[in-house]
């Protein structure tokens, strides 16, 4: 939507996992290689070349960060995506996009101490180095507003649920609906907060791919979703997703 060359390739656009908030800069970016190549033990490039795809994506250090997203590099990605939409890069082009209400507990799986964890910090393990983690500023402003949004939540909720959600919020949430607001004036545009509770006692991130796609056999699936299937909620989130992409 924000790519100038893939203009033309597409009519329609379903957004899931995240949004244009996770794009990095040159300067995130670069700081993600270092890292990355001193996990790998600083091979060079001839070394590079010779390393077998599998040692790229399987190494321990990795774990469930999403860290690796495209970068602002001035030519595929020419700017600020957000400021792209606003302009009408995507002019004409309907939107569905959204999130789910609990889409950090996802990462426990990866970092059980998250519930022990701010928001901030939780942010800050979950997408290392990106921009707007990158800020000496970012985890204070966060601590500041914390108290006051812990209140707007139930009075049963814990510390340590307030700092999820509030995770939750910054990370997806609120920049879905950046995005939805931005895109909407430019196409028809949609946007879900998916709230079905699975075996986490929770919505994670991810737990509505497989009632869209109904694979429901898969072990990562049955992971997320369970034994209990809910087939007619399957069928009505199916039903809306090939509405859709039919006619927007």
């Amino acid at each position: 939507m924000a790519v100038p060359s893939a203009e033309g390739l597409f009519n329609k656009v379903i957004s899931e996992s995240g949004t244009l908030n996770l794009v990095h800069t040159r300067e995130s970016a670069q700081a993600l290689t270092t890292w990355y190549l001193e996990t790998l033990g600083n091979p060079n490039l001839s070394e590079l070349r010779e390393m077998p795809a599998e040692a790229f994506i399987d190494f321990d250090d990795y774990d469930g960060s999403i860290a690796f997203s495209p970068m602002i590099d001035g030519l595929i990605i020419p700017e600020d995506p957000y400021l792209s939409i606003q302009n009408g890069s995507a002019e004409g082009i309907p939107l569905l996009t959204g999130t789910t209400k609990d889409e950090v507990y996802f990462w426990l799986d990866f970092y059980p101490l998250l519930a022990e964890e701010t928001p901030g910090d939780v942010i800050q393990t979950i997408t290392p180095y990106h921009p707007y983690v990158q800020n000496q500023d970012y985890s204070e402003k966060i601590l500041q507003n914390f108290t006051s949004y812990a209140v707007l939540l139930p009075n049963e909720t814990t510390p340590e649920e307030a700092s999820m959600s509030m995770a939750t919020d910054v990370m997806f949430w609120i920049p879905q609906i950046r995005l939805a607001e931005l895109q909407s004036y430019h196409a028809p545009t949609f946007i879900y907060y998916f709230t079905w509770e699975g075996p986490y006692s929770a919505s994670p991130h991810a737990i509505e791919i497989p009632l869209i796609f109904q694979t429901f056999t898969s072990n990562q699936s049955l992971g997320l979703i369970g034994e209990d299937i809910p087939i007619k909620l399957a069928d009505e989130i199916q039903d809306a997703w090939v509405a859709f992409a039919r006619t927007g």
